[in-house]
């Protein structure tokens, strides 16, 4: 990966341009729908693990702010705030993970995580059926 990607993770923000443009495609409206609910919470999830590791610059945040707008879910502070809130009690309520992530030094979100169309244990690919984790 580049720098510039590396540095503010423009790997998820192009996975949200390509499911707003490419989803209607593959998806029924319903599919979509979901696919897009579930991975704008992702992205608020990212967003705020982000935050919670003191991520402050500007370009960071005017970049993600715009990624999020031009894909038509735009950008809220609530919603951020919410998802800080419950990534800080998942931090709380799940001590053990906390601290596996604390020691492994994790410092980038699992792009897996993700992926328009994730159930947990396979990734679904419209039209090219089934690939398994």
């Amino acid at each position: 990966m580049g720098a510039i990607t590396e540095d503010i993770n423009t790997i998820i923000a192009g996975r949200l341009h390509d499911l707003v443009v490419h989803g209607p495609d593959f998806l029924t409206r319903g599919e979509f729908e979901v696919s897009l609910g579930q991975f704008v919470s992702k992205y608020y999830n990212f967003l705020a693990v982000s935050l919670m590791r003191g991520r402050r610059d500007r370009k960071f945040w005017d970049y993600h702010k715009r990624k999020l707008t031009e894909a038509g879910a735009g950008f809220s502070r609530v919603r951020l705030a919410r998802a800080t809130l419950a990534r800080l009690l998942r931090a709380v309520l799940n001590p053990n993970e906390t601290m596996e992530k604390l020691e492994k030094g994790k410092s980038h979100v699992n792009l897996d995580d993700h992926l328009p169309i994730h159930d947990g244990k396979r990734k679904v690919v419209p039209g090219q059926g089934e690939i398994t984790r």
